[in-house]
């Protein structure tokens, strides 16, 4: 039983992983497009305000996305909780990389250590 579980919980991180890395796209494709519409202005030199309500629009969907990473990243605590509910506590899912003790924090991750 404890190896069905431990597959069932790795295809559910795989998945969850993947949702995250969906996520992180999304996210860096909308802040492209964000940086692109007034650069794209300044360079055919039209008014500022042509273009004001999209730039609003891309605006509230990069906000969005934002939110929907901060509930996917809930979502991946809670299940990481709920791994010794199910006498999984200390098996590890994930890329390696230590998580950080308090996730709301801001964090700095030091690639040179």
């Amino acid at each position: 039983m404890r190896k069905e579980r431990i597959e069932a919980a790795q295809k559910l991180a795989n998945n969850l992983f993947a949702a995250e890395t969906a996520i992180d796209q999304a996210l860096a494709a909308i802040s492209l497009l964000q940086a692109s519409l007034p650069e794209t202005r300044i360079e055919v030199n039209l008014s500022a305000v042509v273009g004001q309500d999209v730039i609003e629009d891309v605006a509230s969907s990069l906000a969005k996305v934002v939110s929907v990473r901060r509930t996917i990243v809930d979502v991946h605590g809670k299940l990481d909780n709920m791994k010794s509910c199910v006498g999984l506590g200390e098996v590890s899912f994930g890329g390696g990389m230590p998580k950080p003790l308090n996730p709301k924090a801001e964090n700095v991750i030091n690639l040179a250590a």
